[in-house]
């Protein structure tokens, strides 16, 4: 037995510190094997409960992360149009998709194998967590990972990403991959491009056909940034306002079901899809979209404060601080009752690399007042004007 092997085992039959930093340093320094990496995407994936399908028409959209997409709430909405769409979610930083949607009073993100599968019945798509029953390793994994230094690891990474499809018996997806200067999955596009191909190895292993859209997410990829924003920013959209930066993301969004689906959704059909489907998934899951629109509501009326440019220049936005800086806040405020508190939140008027002038507003932002001068210190190290 190999010394991959060892690590291996030991960490599927007990997942203690020693055995997790064994595995992660043996992986951190090794050539990539796509047979090694299968072999730990499948002990996580088995970890837990399994979802099964009599059809290879399954598929997601999953993404490498970053703060300001919001495909993984958009994306299913389109692709349920083509495929059953199982969507496990995990908690976002700041704002994925199931913790976006758990802010809607009594969407329902917990639920049994039988009810997983009566709501794909009704409507191709459901959206849900693990609640420690899916994948269970894989976010002890991911905890020690982000704890200690390893999250950037590439087998790690692509083990991570395919462990949550194979868990819920997904066959077809379209990676979202988002490089930055902070990003897990390559800083630049040609990083991205490889470590793509070598999930694609491992994919293929695994019998699942996979295809990747590429962004650079060292630019925002549009400006609602929060868990309360993202809704505004669908309510925005629902409700015709004009605005070209959340128009082009959602082009963006409706670009990755395409190249997943091989088939072309027509520009005029792109929101009301999206509309209708998003009605039938909060109503199906639990929901009141009525709660969804309080909220927009709400969101939008509570944004009174302003950042304005102090001179004028060339912009740069710190999106890897922008991202902790909203984590901070919300970790500050779960409790048992509230696992997702939404208590911040930030609305872009410019993006990175624009050019402002003296006392053009930047962004505004929402916050507590127990938390104001925390967040409106932090923004002037985010937000600097360069000559």
């Amino acid at each position: 037995m190999n010394r991959y092997t060892t690590y291996l085992n030991a960490f599927l039959s007990c997942s203690s510190q020693e055995n997790m930093y064994n595995l992660c340093s043996y992986l951190q320094t090794a050539p990539f094997d796509k047979s090694q990496v299968a072999e730990l995407t499948k002990g996580l994936a088995y970890s837990g409960k399994s979802l099964t399908f009599n059809t290879i028409k399954t598929a997601d959209i999953p993404s490498t992360g970053g703060p300001s997409s919001l495909s993984t709430i958009v994306s299913p909405l389109l692709l349920k149009e083509f495929y059953t769409v199982p969507k496990l979610g995990i908690v976002g930083r700041p704002a994925g998709g199931i913790d976006v949607l758990a802010q809607i009073k009594g969407y329902n993100i917990k639920f049994n194998s039988q009810e997983i599968y009566s709501i794909l019945e009704k409507s191709n798509y459901c959206h849900f967590i693990s609640n420690n029953e899916y994948t269970p390793l894989d976010s002890i994994l991911f905890k020690y990972r982000s704890e200690n230094n390893f999250k950037n690891i590439p087998s790690l990474v692509i083990s991570s990403l395919l462990s949550k499809k194979i868990a819920v018996g997904v066959k077809n997806i379209c990676l979202d991959v988002r490089y930055s200067d902070f990003g897990n999955f390559g800083k630049s596009l040609s990083e991205a491009q490889k470590l793509s191909s070598n999930f694609k190895e491992v994919a293929d292993l695994l019998g699942i056909h996979c295809s990747f859209y590429f962004s650079n997410n060292n630019q925002l990829m549009q400006p609602y940034i929060g868990r309360g924003e993202s809704l505004l920013a669908l309510y925005e959209y629902f409700n015709n306002r004009n605005n070209i930066w959340l128009d082009n993301h959602m082009q963006d969004c409706k670009k990755m079901v395409e190249e997943i689906s091989e088939k072309v959704i027509e520009d005029g059909q792109i929101k009301s899809v999206i509309n209708r489907n998003f009605v039938e998934n909060i109503e199906l899951q639990g929901g009141s979209y009525r709660s969804f629109e309080k909220i927009a509501e709400k969101t939008k009326n509570t944004h009174v404060y302003e950042f304005k440019a102090s001179t004028s220049g060339r912009l740069h936005i710190d999106i890897e601080k922008v991202r902790s800086l909203i984590v901070s806040i919300q970790k500050k405020h779960i409790n048992i009752n509230d696992e997702f508190p939404d208590p911040c939140g930030i609305i872009f008027y410019k993006n990175q690399s624009d050019a402002v002038s003296k006392n053009d507003i930047i962004l505004t932002y929402r916050v507590l007042d127990a938390d104001f001068l925390q967040l409106k210190k932090v923004l002037m190290s985010i937000i600097t004007i360069e000559d």
